[in-house]
């Protein structure tokens, strides 16, 4: 909402309100009359907020009931911003009205969005998906870990999919979802997502968030850091609850390339970057890693970036036996690749 209020949860959805805002204003302009101050004065911030949902390619970050569609670019809502509302703050790193904390590097080649917000704003939950403490990564100036995305609303043979929380790059915890969610738009009890940390340098970054699940039966914390050297790490635990079981899932762009290597490493290419994933739990028990690629029984390792494109992607998932209280997750790598970068890589680029 322009006075400062919730954002729309989706990106795709404030994209399509600001550009009907903007249009709105423009016209009362072109009749001599001027908007409301109170939407003139949220225009900038509406702006600054789809900066920051927007990617380097022009993309929109994914999350909820997002999709790329022609009418909901942000490039040229954006320009169209800047004549009609001149003077629009630069992104910001922080939106405690929507959850979402966006962090990236000063040469713009690695760029992180996290979704630490609640579900839905509480008028209308059609839109949610199981995707707290979820995140898109972009490494070496490309997609990396991304959302699943948006096929399609009702009978679509991925709606059921795209809400749950295993197309998301977060954990389930013995197969609960962090919402209920069922049928196109329904939603009925929601996760409750807890404080923030959240400390941003130009190398490095600390994020700490929580949620409660719906049936209270559970608290997922995790913390997200980079290092001052470019590593990165995941790390989550149950905070309250005693779940017996975890599988984190780590959703790939379809243009990286992903292999098991030494049994208990993940090696992934990435633009001329080689990635390397690497699970640990702390209570030293024994992690399941199983990498699934445009599986359709059960639906799993697919990327929607349009309505009605189904792009097969690889998908991390990691089976954890769970201790209460021990955390576990996975660290994030790099070494320098001599091998020519892969068809796919060259046609995403």
């Amino acid at each position: 909402m322009p006075d400062g209020g919730h954002y729309e949860r989706a990106p795709m959805y404030h994209a399509q309100v600001f550009a009907d805002f903007l249009e709105c204003v423009a016209l009362l302009r072109a009749c001599g009359r001027e908007a409301p101050a109170r939407v003139a004065a949220g225009l900038p911030r509406m702006a600054a907020f789809l900066a920051a949902m927007t990617q380097a390619d022009g993309s929109l970050a994914l999350f909820n009931d997002s999709a790329n569609a022609a009418e909901t670019r942000p490039g040229p809502i954006l320009d169209a911003a800047r004549r009609v509302c001149a003077g629009a703050r630069p992104a910001a790193a922080a939106f405690p009205q929507t959850g979402y904390y966006v962090w990236a590097s000063p040469d713009g080649e690695e760029k992180i969005v996290i979704d630490a917000g609640p579900p839905s704003v509480s008028y209308n939950t059609a839109h949610a998906h199981c995707d707290l403490l979820s995140y898109e990564l972009w490494l070496a100036g490309a997609p990396f870990i991304v959302d699943s995305g948006l096929h399609g609303y009702g009978g679509d043979p991925f709606r059921e999919y795209c809400r749950a929380t295993r197309a998301h790059n977060t954990v389930l915890f013995d197969g609960v979802e962090q919402s209920e969610v069922w049928g196109t738009f329904r939603m009925a009890r929601r996760a409750e997502p807890g404080e923030v940390a959240w400390r941003a340098e130009a190398a490095s970054l600390a994020f700490r968030g929580s949620y409660r699940r719906f049936d209270g039966a559970l608290v997922h914390e995790r913390s997200i850091e980079r290092d001052a050297e470019g590593g990165w790490r995941v790390s989550d635990r149950a905070a309250a609850g005693k779940p017996r079981e975890a599988v984190s899932f780590i959703h790939l762009h379809p243009a990286v390339a992903a292999r098991k290597i030494n049994g208990d490493l993940i090696e992934c290419r990435n633009r001329g970057r080689i990635v390397i994933i690497e699970p640990f739990a702390d209570d030293g028990s024994d992690i399941d890693i199983e990498l699934i690629t445009g599986s359709r029984s059960p639906v799993q390792g697919w990327h929607f970036p349009e309505f009605g494109k189904a792009q097969p992607s690889p998908t991390i998932c990691l089976r954890y036996r769970v201790t209460a209280g021990a955390a576990f997750g996975y660290r994030l790598g790099f070494r320098a690749s001599r091998e020519p970068r892969s068809a796919e890589e060259q046609a995403c680029e």
